[in-house]
């Protein structure tokens, strides 16, 4: 979920690491993470947009097949 080549500090990796159990709250994964409650959403969104679009995509990837079922389910 992160870049091989990119260093990301401790509070970032700890906001990494909460996005998914904050189920994509971006301010509750950010005070997890230990950023001030001043610091912006949209600070962390620039710093580390392609993260957490990388997080989501991994997320739609890995519950593609159960959403397409799901959805024929109810078509039946």
């Amino acid at each position: 979920m992160v870049k091989k080549d990119k260093v990301y500090t401790e509070q970032q990796q700890l906001f990494l690491d909460a996005l998914l159990p904050c189920k994509g709250n971006i301010r509750q994964a950010m005070d997890i993470a230990g950023f001030s409650s001043g610091t912006p959403e949209r600070y962390i969104l620039n710093l580390l947009h392609e993260e957490i679009v990388e997080i989501a995509n991994k997320l739609i990837a890995g519950n593609a097949i159960k959403a397409a079922q799901s959805i024929s389910d109810v078509l039946d």
